[in-house]
């Protein structure tokens, strides 16, 4: 009996050993994370760059994100906007809640909390299928689970501020780890210097507390408010999917739904421009000038820069500004293939267009602007033939049906440039997965001189090529595709993918970059469907923001105003990172900052081969952030 009870209380005192070790293990195998303010519950951090699903350990995302070692700890330039993440992990059912304190700096200059940080809670997604397979093949996260993407904000910032979440619940509905992210923007005015502030988080249903150190280190750098990088991207059925109906210029909540999403993607360094189907504005068929009304009651603001201001309600970069770019509000009527040449009247009245369009810019003032008129898509291949199946006495064969395509694009910048004029000049924008580099530069198969804004798909963006067209006065974006020419934009893939779109960008001295589709998802469950098409395996492709309008579906009240993303930080992240190497050569040369790109960017676009080349490191990239802020300090 005695050897009974010794067995029994030794293995009693290992199991308890066990789950002491057990326990141990799990706080502190994750130094980014400390005991929250409920039992069971741990708080961690970590940068703006790791993906998590809703189960995965909290990696070790380096000192400046170890909260059992002192906090958080960000640097940055003014203007530079900040994104970091908080993973509460818990095992029994726990309510949270979380706020950013001011941040007080030297000389007690404050950066108000209030108009300068946003809250957000992470939804996550079931991911499936997400190979990744579609175009070229990918390497990305592993699925099918579930990953976050969709930023739920704690408060609406467009128009009257309201409260979207009060508390959360730990463990989520979906498994142990709920994320949320914070937006930090460091105001253009304040000085350099250490701020301090922190984070508290609540148990909801307690008095008990976390108080997180924040500390933000702002440089001597300022990123300019004007962006030096184009970041473009399609909105399609605007706002269908908000209960708004298409393209209704005429209806206020329209309108308001439209202004926005303009701030949304000006915060984030992006333009975001709504397709038509129609021509908005007058033409031959619709002469009255008073057609332009709507138009410029919508955009206007935009297009002249009022709608970034604080007092309709904005903060954050490009205070005042207008957009960098916009594409004029004509149809895209070719998609895919030309069936044969346009007609003389077709022609013609893009020069129409083109015209009314100038007098439009020149009377409202819109010159900071440049335009692009989208009419072509990928109509150049690969492929056989465009050409109409049995035109009788015609050369169909793909040559001859790439000298009539182009020739035909010749025909309509010609149009554009004889209706506009040199003081708006109207650049015939080019997408293929064709590297234009095979039709030379002369003949009739060629475009050089027939379009002015190119942009082939990262694996067809001929460096060297498009280079010596930039060199000619003409502008060159690339737009998505996958490894190892650019980041992947799905949503099992982690925040350095989008991250390298405007470091390749920058690193190849690139205009800028084009995201097809930003909002294009399934119409009823865009939530749980983020993509443009069932079965595409780059999950998440064409779906950047959410529907406001939608949240219900996932648990929340219906919102007016768009629901961010975590693939816009990153892509942001990017842009900022971008305008931090215009900074750093001006200080300290092309010398230092080309190897420095280099070893963070080996190769990319057409010159890549083999597997992605850039570096994968989170630490490594954070080193690389700091590293740019110091080439561009003033000293």
């Amino acid at each position: 009996m005695k050897q009974k009870w010794v067995v029994a209380a030794v293995a009693a005192a290992f199991l308890a050993t066990g789950l002491v070790v057990g326990l141990w293990w799990w706080r502190t195998a994750q130094p980014g994370c400390v005991e929250g303010p409920a039992p069971g519950v741990l708080v961690c951090a970590a940068s703006d760059m790791p993906r998590l699903t809703n189960h995965d350990r909290v990696p070790d995302d380096g000192q400046d994100f170890a909260l059992s070692q002192g906090g958080i700890f960000l640097r940055g330039a003014r203007n530079e906007v900040l994104g970091f993440q908080l993973i509460f992990q818990g095992k029994e059912p726990t309510r949270l809640t979380f706020e950013v304190s001011d941040l007080q700096g030297p000389g007690g200059v404050v950066i108000p909390a209030a108009t300068h940080v946003r809250r957000f809670l992470a939804n996550y997604v079931w991911v499936e299928p997400g190979g990744f397979t579609w175009g070229t093949p990918t390497e990305v996260l592993p699925w099918p689970d579930f990953y976050p993407d969709a930023l739920v904000p704690f408060e609406t910032r467009c128009g009257q501020t309201r409260t979207v979440i009060k508390d959360f619940e730990v463990p989520s509905k979906h498994g142990r780890n709920q994320n949320a992210w914070v937006d930090l923007t460091i105001p253009r005015n304040v000085p350099a210097g250490l701020y301090h502030g922190k984070v508290v988080v609540k148990d909801a249903r307690s008095d008990r507390s976390l108080t997180v150190a924040l500390n933000v280190e702002v440089w001597n750098v300022t990123l300019p408010d004007e962006t030096s990088i184009d970041a473009v991207g399609e909105i399609y059925d605007p706002y269908v999917q908000e209960g708004l109906g298409r393209e209704a210029l005429d209806d206020e909540k329209w309108r308001r739904m439209s202004g926005c999403v303009q701030q949304m993607a000006h915060r984030h360094r992006m333009v975001f421009i709504e397709r038509f189907d129609g021509v908005a504005g007058p033409s031959k068929d619709n002469p009255d000038p008073k057609a332009w009304e709507g138009y410029v009651e919508t955009f206007g603001p935009a297009l002249d820069g009022s709608l970034f201001t604080p007092e309709r309600g904005y903060h954050g970069p490009g205070k005042g500004v207008p957009v960098a770019v916009w594409r004029t509000p004509w149809p895209q009527p070719y998609n895919g293939a030309l069936s044969g040449p346009l007609g003389a009247q077709e022609v013609a009245s893009y020069q129409d267009l083109a015209g009314r369009w100038g007098a439009l810019v020149k009377a409202q003032r819109w010159e900071r602007t440049r335009w692009f008129a989208y009419i072509f898509d990928e109509v150049d291949g690969p492929q056989d033939s465009g050409y109409a199946a049995g035109a009788d006495g015609v050369d169909t064969t793909a040559d001859a049906y790439i000298r009539m395509v182009h020739g035909e694009m010749g025909k309509v910048q010609d149009a554009l440039d004889a209706g506009s004029g040199a003081q708006v000049p109207i650049e015939l924008f080019w997408t293929s997965h064709s590297d234009p580099s095979q039709w030379g530069d002369e003949g009739p198969a060629s475009l050089v001189d027939k379009v002015g804004l190119w942009a082939p798909n990262a694996g067809a963006a001929n460096v060297d090529y498009l280079k010596a067209r930039q060199r000619s006065g003409e502008q060159i974006w690339f737009y998505h595709d996958g490894h190892p020419f650019v980041g992947a934009h799905s949503i099992n893939a982690d925040g350095i993918e989008m991250r390298t779109w405007g470091v390749i960008t920058a690193r190849y001295g690139f205009d800028g970059h084009f995201m097809w589709a930003v909002n294009l998802s399934d119409p009823e469950n865009p939530y749980h469907k983020p993509s443009y098409k069932s079965g595409d395996d780059r999950f998440g492709n064409g779906t950047l923001f959410y529907p406001g309008a939608k949240l219900t579906s996932v648990g929340y009240d219906a919102i007016e105003e768009p629901v961010e993303s975590m693939r816009m930080k990153a892509w942001r992240r990017g842009l900022q990172d971008a305008e931090l190497v215009l900074l750093a050569r001006q200080r300290a040369g092309d010398e230092a900052v080309d190897g420095l790109l280099e070893a963070m960017v080996p190769v990319a676009l057409s010159q890549a081969t083999g597997d992605a080349s850039w570096e994968r490191s989170s630490v490594a990239w954070q080193a690389f952030h700091a590293k740019l802020l110091e080439l561009a300090q003033r000293r």
